[in-house]
């Protein structure tokens, strides 16, 4: 596959080198999957140009779970309409949710964190040449992070 798109995050250091430097650059799949984790840790109006870019699972961050299934189809349900009116190189979404808490001691001052993970899975084919493509995020919830 050629690498025609650039790679984030972006590095404009290697720009501005004497020799005529370039930016990086990365194949189609590879710049989908970054563009859709950005998507997913974007949270509606904090893109300036586009209030609407990014992803609506920033209001269940800290809700408190009263039924797991109702905000398991919601969460899954923000996560696809994300993908589906952003990241216009694929087609015949499916996405797939799946939640955990982790539990996590901290031995120093003997507290006990509970934290949600969400490991969000997604099917659906490149656009370009209809090949199938699977990708994988994990999201940590309460508060939001990636790590």
């Amino acid at each position: 596959m050629k690498e025609t798109y650039y790679k984030l995050p972006l590095n404009f250091g290697r720009f501005f080198e004497e020799n005529g430097g370039q930016l990086e650059k990365c194949t189609e799949l590879e710049s989908i999957d970054q563009h859709i984790e950005l998507l997913l840790t974007t949270c509606p109006r904090e893109h300036r140009f586009d209030p609407d870019f990014g992803c609506r699972i920033w209001e269940l961050d800290f809700q408190v779970i009263a039924s797991f299934k109702k905000w398991n189809d919601l969460f899954g349900q923000y996560v696809t309409e994300a993908i589906a009116r952003y990241e216009t190189r694929l087609t015949d979404l499916a996405v797939d949710i799946q939640l955990r808490e982790i539990v996590k001691e901290e031995k120093a001052n003997s507290s006990i964190a509970v934290r949600k993970r969400a490991d969000i899975y997604v099917k659906a084919l490149l656009v370009s040449s209809g090949e199938p493509v699977r990708l994988g995020y994990t999201l940590y919830l309460g508060p939001l992070s990636n790590e």
